[in-house]
């Protein structure tokens, strides 16, 4: 739990910081009271857009006060406080209690403060040229700084506080080994434990916790099998007649591990010290009764009581208080203080009428304020604990405040209350619009002035969806190499006098042509593509050369998906072989869709500008024996997505969409190829191969008719507001 406490503040923290802009910031104040140093780093690194990789080596707690300087500094200055080592790469600072270099000699440089002798030895493991092997080390700190020093030199000083280990060299290796048959450790343990029937004392000063514990278990004649690393130095430890399992508890406490029991053997194992102390503390449920425990909660002061060792229970108005039996006692004292009678304050029950307890807590005046408003279950009415003096002016304020507030209908015309409620216009509230059953009315609470504003607001908002037109024709064009329209249309000049103009720089051009192909189309091609245009689509159309493949007229409104399908559907059965007996069973069919898909989605800007996603596919499916409903033919499949903004109005033309398609033809002798029978001698088959392309004409037409009627509407409305309505 107290971990858990520990990352909140820390992400609390972190928070804050990132919250600001990061380029050239200055922290006002930041305080670290007891944090983790790994916390307290990740804190200013974040702040800083530094990346932090620190080792096992940096553990511990820190306070730390920032002044009023950049996170960087204040992280730098954080590192130079806790006698930390870093080096930087880019943005990347990587940070150790351990500063460990080689000179060209390969000498060793090196400092550390406070570290665990086993990783000042792993860090030379590491990093040496020569193989360092080493047993379990005891887990003592310390102190160590070298210059230019070989090696063997640097691992004698290292182990040179500790007898029951010797360094051994072994060619270019060196080995730290455990000697513990003949260390003065173990022989002074021998002394240190003493059996007395079935009670045991200890006597101990300055030999290691391992030796002692296996003394202790030699007389005791009991198995254990040790699990930790834990191997401290114990100093000055004396116990008395004792038995068994107190006295292995005692020394457990000291080594900083713990044991387990399993039927006749002992498991000991590495332990925190905050385990170690949580054996020592309890929890303590206090009840109040005239004060609320919100309040008692805030008003305990800092020095007595962290945050982490305090709940609150609003439902019983009670604390759970976390700690020593000591440190709980002072802070059960302290609350007695509080928690007693004020002279001359009774009870009183007071009935809202419109207002709500938490609306009437937020409007209080500031000699109210300290008033604990208790709002009764299911009703409008609250207790509140008063004097004579505070019941006379709280029964005067809610007689001025506690009033029905004005509302006034408001109809809405094109968007639904929900959506009104989704989009409230600033500076209003979901406060200021009451939503009914009826969704396009709502209730605006307010005066008039507010109203009349949040009106002019709504106008902007509640006006119909632009409906969009698309004008759509799809032209299947053939190779046309070599198409000649000049049968069809003729173009010719027009003299000036023919004109009946006297201008002699207008000469005005005729077309001549039968565009009759044209007139049943739906789509306006002549208005919206040009006469030239529109005289060779028609001439293409009479020679076979172009088909219309659609022609339509499709509606939605702005911001909607519409969808255009010309398909063709076929459905064959599908089968799976049976492994047993390799028959093949039916599971059903399959569908094969193809054709001219066409999905449109358009949106008006305000500018009467369309724009419009557009996808376009094209699939067709080459012909295969159509009485046998079991073989899938194959497909292709062409598609295109595009995306274009024009003026409403403006022709949008798609090409690209190209299929090779097989062309049958039959050429025979005139007279003889249609002989019976005869025939077949003087007429052939030809097949070919033609590019057919689609291309797509695509107009948006925006429907604005309610924009005038929109804008009339509002112009009336606001004449009337100002005029009549005062």
């Amino acid at each position: 739990m107290r971990l858990l406490k520990r990352k909140l503040v820390f992400l609390s923290a972190l928070n804050i910081l990132l919250s600001l802009p990061l380029h050239a910031q200055r922290l006002s104040e930041m305080v670290f009271q007891n944090r983790d140093v790994r916390d307290v780093l990740q804190v200013l690194g974040a702040a800083a857009d530094l990346t932090i990789l620190s080792d096992q080596t940096v553990d511990g707690t820190a306070s730390f006060q920032s002044p009023a300087i950049t996170p960087e500094e204040a992280l730098f200055l954080f590192l130079e406080q806790e006698r930390l080592y870093w080096t930087r790469e880019d943005s990347i600072i990587r940070i150790s209690r351990i500063n460990l270099s080689y000179d060209a000699n390969n000498r060793i440089n090196l400092e550390a403060e406070e570290v665990l002798l086993q990783d000042v030895m792993t860090a030379i493991a590491r990093t040496s040229p020569q193989p360092v092997l080493f047993d379990a080390l005891p887990r003592e700190r310390v102190t160590i700084k070298v210059i230019e020093t070989d090696l063997e030199e640097t691992l004698n000083i290292l182990i040179l506080r500790f007898p029951d280990y010797e360094l051994v060299a072994d060619g270019n290796a060196f080995y730290i080994q455990s000697d513990r048959s003949t260390s003065d450790s173990t022989r002074r343990a021998r002394g240190s434990v003493v059996r007395q029937d079935d009670l045991y004392e200890v006597e101990a000063d300055n030999v290691r916790f391992r030796d002692v514990v296996d003394e202790l278990f030699r007389l005791g004649e009991r198995e254990y099998s040790y699990l930790g690393r834990n191997d401290s130095v114990l100093t000055r430890v004396s116990f008395r007649a004792r038995e068994f399992d107190a006295v292995l508890t005692l020394l457990a406490e000291q080594g900083r591990v713990d044991f387990l029991k399993v039927g006749e053997l002992y498991y000991i194992f590495d332990s925190q010290q905050d385990n170690v102390l949580a054996r020592y503390q309890t929890a303590v449920y206090h009840p109040l009764e005239y004060i609320s425990a919100s309040s008692a909660f805030h008003l305990l002061p800092n020095g007595l009581v962290g945050r982490e060792d305090i709940r609150e229970d609003e439902r019983k108005n009670a604390l759970i208080l976390y700690g020593s039996l000591e440190k709980i006692a002072s802070i059960q004292s302290y609350l007695d203080i509080l928690d007693r009678p004020i002279e001359g304050r009774e009870w009183i029950r007071y009935d809202l009428d419109y207002l709500s307890v938490s609306d009437l807590n937020s409007i209080l005046p500031p000699e109210l304020r300290s008033l604990e408003l208790t709002p009764i279950t299911g009703t409008g009415s609250m207790l509140v604990s008063v004097t004579e003096s505070q019941h006379q002016i709280l029964t005067q304020f809610l007689m001025e405040a506690d009033r029905p507030s004005e509302s006034y209908p408001v109809k809405l015309r094109y968007i639904k209350s929900e959506e009104l409620r989704a989009n409230i216009p600033p500076p209003f509230t979901e406060e200021d619009i009451k939503i009914t059953q009826d969704p396009s009315l709502v209730f605006f609470r307010g005066n008039r002035d507010k109203l009349a504003y949040f009106r002019r607001m709504l106008d902007m908002m509640d006006r119909p969806v632009p409906q969009i037109r698309y004008d759509l024709l799809v032209i299947s064009y053939q190779d046309a190499q070599g198409f000649n329209w000049s049968s069809e249309a003729n173009f010719s000049k027009m003299d000036s006098s023919q004109s009946g103009s006297s201008s002699q720089f207008n000469p005005l051009k005729s077309y001549s042509g039968n565009i009759s192909p044209l007139m049943n189309l739906n789509f306006d091609v002549i208005t919206n593509l040009g006469v030239q245009f529109a005289l060779k689509l028609s001439a293409g159309l009479n020679s076979q050369k172009s088909t219309v493949t659609a022609d339509s007229t499709l509606n939605g409104l702005s911001g909607e998906k519409i969808q255009f399908r010309n398909t063709n559907t076929s459905r064959y059965r599908d089968y799976r072989l049976d492994p047993n007996t390799n028959a093949r069973i039916s599971e059903g069919a399959r569908e094969i869709t193809s054709g001219l898909f066409i999905d449109i989605e358009g949106w008006v800007s305000g500018d009467n500008m369309v724009t419009m996603d557009i996808n376009a596919t094209m699939s067709r499916q080459f012909d295969s024996d159509k009485s046998d409903t079991e073989v899938l033919p194959s497909t292709t499949e062409r598609s295109i997505d595009t995306n274009v903004r024009v003026p409403a109005g403006t022709p949008i033309i798609i090409s690209g969409l190209t299929q090779q398609v097989l062309q049958v033809t039959e050429e025979k002798t005139p007279v003889l190829g249609s002989i019976p029978l005869l025939g077949w001698l003087f007429k052939k088959r030809v097949e070919s191969y033609e590019d057919v392309e689609l291309v797509i004409y695509i107009i948006a037409h925006v429907d604005d008719q309610y924009a005038y009627t929109s804008d009339e509407n509002a112009l009336f409305e606001r004449i009337y507001t100002k005029y009549l309505e005062r």
